[in-house]
């Protein structure tokens, strides 16, 4: 997998984005030429996830297209990651955890060299703008249990459930 880095995301100026099916439902993804932006998964509609893939990236022009992305390129993908310095160290560091893993905050902070930010590495973690491939979905609290998930719990259990299928 490559990795390009972006830390003002009002650098983005141009995103193409469609509308992918997946095992576990419907996402939008989105991509320009350094890579994919953004995958964020449908939970209610798609008109949500368009307002906010444009809350993203409030500068980018957006088009649609029927293109469809292979999210499951099995690492042939390009990432165009887009943060701060530390959030971009903390999904680069999840992509390291293995499929059917699970990780901590508390873990990812330490092996970060960062034990004191657990409350920063779980912000990051929210913030993941790439849904399924930085697997956000693999971070559990200290002590075990799975705890929230933006695009909630359901959808949590169908990508785990994937990966254990897939292992």
């Amino acid at each position: 997998m490559k990795i390009n880095k972006t830390y003002d995301r009002n650098q983005i100026r141009h995103l193409d984005y469609s509308f992918n099916e997946t095992p576990f439902g419907e996402v939008l993804a989105a991509w320009n030429d350094r890579g994919i932006c953004a995958i964020i998964y449908v939970t209610a509609c798609e008109d949500k996830a368009e307002c906010e893939l444009r809350e993203r990236f409030p500068r980018a022009t957006l088009r649609q297209t029927t293109d469809a992305v292979n999210l499951f390129a099995c690492g042939d993908v390009t990432l165009n990651l887009v943060g701060t310095p530390f959030e971009i160290l903390v999904w680069t560091a999840l992509l390291e955890v293995p499929v059917g893993a699970r990780i901590s905050y508390a873990r990812l902070a330490r092996e970060l060299g960062c034990p004191k930010s657990v409350k920063a590495v779980a912000a990051a973690v929210e913030r993941n703008p790439i849904g399924y491939i930085i697997p956000c979905h693999r971070v559990v609290r200290n002590d075990g249990s799975d705890g929230e998930f933006r695009f909630g719990g359901e959808l949590r259990k169908a990508v785990l459930e994937y990966e254990k299928a897939v292992r």
